[in-house]
């Protein structure tokens, strides 16, 4: 629509955040033809070491604001009964290894580790 704007699609927001096993959002989800997200793997915006450049423009910092991630990394974490949610590459190895030894899946120990490490801040 906009160039440059990338915000969560409703579709999106609603198959990471409805709760599974209520069975009013399990008939709103089914309805709309809506998909669950099991795992949001998120690499964000290097807003710190933009803004850290000598000489930089405001309007290139702007365009390093990370709107969408933070929202996304938040939603999952919140969710984290059904949701991974993935913010370090450094992870990748070993949960590459668990969903292999786990069929697709990973524990509940994983996923609150997980949603555990930091969230990140607001630019501002």
């Amino acid at each position: 629509m906009l160039e440059g704007a990338s915000n969560p699609a409703p579709a999106r927001a609603c198959g990471l955040l409805y709760i599974r096993g209520n069975q009013e959002h399990e008939a709103a989800v089914a309805a709309h033809r809506i998909e669950p997200i099991d795992m949001v793997v998120v690499n964000l915006y290097a807003f710190e070491k933009t803004a850290a450049t000598p000489g930089v423009s405001f309007g290139h910092l702007i365009e390093t604001f990370d709107i969408g991630g933070p929202s996304m990394v938040r939603s999952a974490a919140k969710k984290l009964r059904d949701v991974a949610i993935v913010t370090r590459v450094a992870d990748y190895p070993a949960l590459i290894e668990e969903l292999k030894a786990g069929h697709g899946s990973l524990s509940r120990d994983t996923r609150w580790k997980l949603a555990k490490q930091p969230l990140p801040s607001p630019p501002l």
